[in-house]
């Protein structure tokens, strides 16, 4: 898997998850294209904190999109030494 199909999967899970937790489109004509957009994003910033481009389970990378910057080092120096 590479870091950009690592990024489809965490948008998709991500809106899976809030559409289990009760999410609901306002507009029966709006599709969850803007909601799914706000995620994929969120997985690229985390992406660029850490620097790496290497696929991530979405699991990660919702962790890393919200850590603080000294969490988000441990996890890129975790990597380098695994690379």
């Amino acid at each position: 898997m590479t870091a950009a199909e690592a990024t489809e999967l965490s948008a998709a899970e991500m809106l899976d998850t809030a559409t289990e937790f009760e999410l609901r489109i306002p507009h029966p004509l709006l599709d969850a294209s803007p909601i799914t957009d706000l995620y994929r994003r969120r997985a690229r910033r985390a992406y660029d904190r850490l620097g790496r481009d290497v696929a991530l389970a979405p699991e990660i990378l919702r962790a890393v999109s919200a850590a603080d910057d000294h969490e988000v080092e441990r996890v890129t120096a975790y990597l380098r030494a695994r690379s």
